[in-house]
């Protein structure tokens, strides 16, 4: 009795060092927030080979593995992008949410966490060749596999060419943005990812200081950030990693577009939740609060079929359309290559996009198979 006393006794200490530990992190994270002041953005050029009004395109969640894995090595990455190929690449910049490490080595994170995905340096070959220019890395992927895959993330889209914003080997890289210089139009994106205690806490997946890690939304910071970033920008754009897996829109989302419109963003384009949402629009700025799947190979929920990419026109350095191009992305029916939706079912998807964003202050019309938002 006296020895298990003992153990309960030690086991004690241990839990109480634990909560400590936790407890002081969130005290350093949350409650002592130093602001960050990162340098003058990354800045980049678009395709050069375009005339007519500057077009901006964003796809949303793209993972080149897990499921789709045998598929793809068997068929080559190019598959499962081909569909979509004129729509990323006739565009002066096409972004999309990488959300997975990009690695040669698996070096996962060492606690428990339910989903980790790591996608070969060989895929982002093909996300290339299909016109990808951009991805945001602010997400609940960024670290499947630990600092060392954000570093290899890093180094494996210097080489391929594809600019990665949203992460950094450390704070200031993380919140620095790119600003794309697209035939005298400048672009500028910020990326986030909305905080929890599973990503501040568990995970620590927030760069701070030299820690390598992605950008928090905060709302003190984005003020920040946003205020920088339209120095450089003509149009600011904000892409957020936000709300709550295969749910609707949430107050916290809500929230938070208003803030980074009202601190200057432009238009606010967002995903996670991995199904589509409502368009929104707030004092003249659209919100894209979800463009749920891209090119995501998971085999995901069985109910799971549209997909959005929005693709906003720029005139004379005012963003003045966005249109919503809707997607198949049920892996079931297409076996890994979205595709663009067509005929009775694109009709019918788009109208009721259309009823949702009414209440969200959108008025969306459907025109030639996309729905239009006009500014």
């Amino acid at each position: 009795m006296r020895r298990l006393k003992g153990v309960l006794k030690q086991v004690g200490r241990v839990g109480a060092l634990a909560l400590s530990s936790v407890l002081l992190h969130l005290v350093l994270v949350w409650l002592w927030n130093p602001p960050i002041a990162p340098g003058d953005p990354v800045r980049a050029e678009g395709k050069a080979d375009r005339q007519g009004p500057v077009v901006v395109v964003f796809g949303g969640d793209t993972a080149l593995t897990d499921a789709a894995l045998p598929t793809l090595r068997a068929q080559g990455y190019e598959y499962a992008l081909s569909p979509t190929l004129q729509l990323m690449r006739e565009s002066d910049l096409s972004v999309v949410n990488l959300e997975t490490a990009v690695s040669r080595q698996d070096t996962p994170f060492p606690l428990y966490k339910r989903y980790v995905y790591r996608m070969e340096p060989l895929a982002l070959e093909a996300l290339r060749w299909a016109g990808v220019d951009a991805v945001s890395l602010a997400n609940n992927h960024i670290k499947d596999h630990d600092q060392q895959g954000i570093v290899a993330t890093l180094g494996h889209l210097s080489e391929a060419g594809i600019v990665g914003f949203g992460a950094g080997l450390d704070a200031k890289e993380a919140y620095r943005g790119v600003v794309y210089q697209l035939r005298g139009t400048r672009v500028g994106l910020l990326s986030y990812l909305e905080d929890s205690p599973m990503h501040s806490v568990y995970m620590q997946s927030f760069a701070w200081g030299w820690r390598p890690g992605c950008a928090r939304l905060e709302a003190a910071q984005l003020y920040r950030d946003i205020a920088r970033m339209r120095q450089h920008a003509d149009v600011v754009i904000a892409v957020v990693h936000w709300g709550r897996g295969y749910a609707g829109i949430t107050a916290l989302q809500q929230g938070y577009a208003r803030l980074l419109v009202d601190a200057g963003a432009d238009a606010v384009v967002g995903h996670h939740p991995h199904v589509h949402h409502a368009v929104g629009l707030y004092r003249g700025r659209p919100v894209l609060y979800s463009l749920g799947n891209y090119a995501f190979g998971t085999p995901g929920r069985s109910w799971l079929r549209h997909g959005l990419v929005g693709r906003f026109v720029i005139k004379e350095k005012k963003l003045k359309r966005v249109e919503i191009v809707p997607l198949l992305i049920q892996n079931r029916m297409v076996h890994f290559k979205p595709e663009p939706l067509v005929g009775q079912e694109s009709a019918t998807m788009l109208r009721e996009l259309a009823k949702i964003s009414h209440e969200y202050g959108a008025r969306l019309t459907v025109e030639e198979g996309r729905g239009v938002l006009r500014l």
